[in-house]
């Protein structure tokens, strides 16, 4: 919804003009780096993986600061992001 008061999983701003949906969602391997003291981490046991991605959503990091201030926080993120 284009609309909705607080987006925070939001459409990702290379998606918002396009008019063609067929086969223009971010595909493929995505970096991300892990936070140390992360579950992920555990799990994977380094600091830097590579995740398949096939959507057109993202976390709209303008709230990442909200989020963090309610006790969550983003323990993986793309580096270039």
């Amino acid at each position: 919804d284009e609309n909705v008061e607080y987006p925070v999983i939001n459409l990702m701003e290379d998606q918002k003009e396009v008019t063609d949906m067929g086969g223009t969602m971010r595909l493929g391997a995505w970096d991300c780096q892990l936070e140390k003291d992360s579950k992920a981490y555990h799990a994977y046991e380094k600091e830097l993986i590579s995740e398949r991605h096939r959507h057109r959503y993202e976390f709209n990091s303008d709230f990442k600061e909200q989020i963090e201030a309610a006790g969550m926080k983003a323990t993986g993120v793309n580096p270039k992001t």
